[in-house]
């Protein structure tokens, strides 16, 4: 994995978020910190299912419908990833 992820930031125009955003099968925004939390936004309009931590400071949680028949995303807490395994298998 070490390989396909950067190390680094780097902001990109829109058009090249959208395809980035296309290319993925989930987005992944595990941060503890973010006050509102765009990002997971621009997935869901793109109808990627995100998963998001569920501790912290973080304005994910609000934005998911996480047990609904019209479910957004998934919450979950670091270290219990056999629970986000059965979401993705």
């Amino acid at each position: 994995m070490a390989d396909k992820v950067k190390p680094n930031f780097v902001f990109v125009p829109e058009e090249e978020r959208i395809l980035h955003y296309g290319a993925c099968d989930t987005a992944v925004f595990p941060s503890l910190y973010e006050p509102f939390g765009i990002v997971s936004l621009e997935a869901m309009a793109l109808e990627k299912p995100v998963v998001v931590g569920a501790k912290g400071i973080s304005g994910f949680r609000d934005q998911l419908i996480p047990s609904d028949p019209d479910q957004t995303g998934v919450q979950i807490d670091s270290g219990h990833y056999s629970i986000g395994a059965k979401y993705f298998a």
